[in-house]
């Protein structure tokens, strides 16, 4: 019973960073001399373990295509670990998360679901994508770099 208001309590705290960064991720996109700009997602890890629900979120910030990834944030609670390899992974699905690539990584069929979410933009078209897996396994099979955190 005590685990529905600790998430309880975890989404609105999401909700609240979420909040905050949306407008700077609008406002903090880097406009190319072409009309281009970069990305900038939060990214969001859900679950629920045997005794405690848990949440991490990071951001992620890509340059404009052909410019360099820097780990650098807008005052969100963390940073991506590797924004180069999931600008990469990104660019190479269009920033559609939905069209990654499948990893051929063998996963167990142990089920202890996670939930991915990505709010905010991708060259300047608007992000909004969650689904659920079924393990944390299976998830970066399917997400690559993007997740990895």
């Amino acid at each position: 019973m005590a685990r529905q208001p600790l998430l309880a309590a975890a989404a609105v705290a999401l909700l609240a960073v979420a909040a905050a960064v949306a407008p700077t991720a609008a406002a903090g996109e880097q406009q190319q001399p072409d009309g281009g700009t970069g990305g900038r997602m939060l990214l969001t890890l859900s679950g629920r373990g045997k005794a405690l629900s848990w949440i991490r979120w990071v951001e992620l910030d890509c340059p404009p295509r052909g410019a360099a990834a820097q780990r650098s944030g807008s005052g969100a609670p963390a940073v991506h670990p590797d924004p180069a390899r999931a600008c990469a992974d990104l660019d190479g699905a269009g920033g559609e998360l939905r069209r990654m690539p499948r990893g051929d990584q063998p996963c167990t069929r142990e089920y202890d679901p996670v939930t991915a979410s990505a709010t905010g933009s991708w060259h300047g078209r608007p992000v909004a994508w969650h689904e659920t897996f079924g393990n944390t396994c299976e998830m970066h099979s399917r997400t690559g770099a993007v997740f990895a955190f």
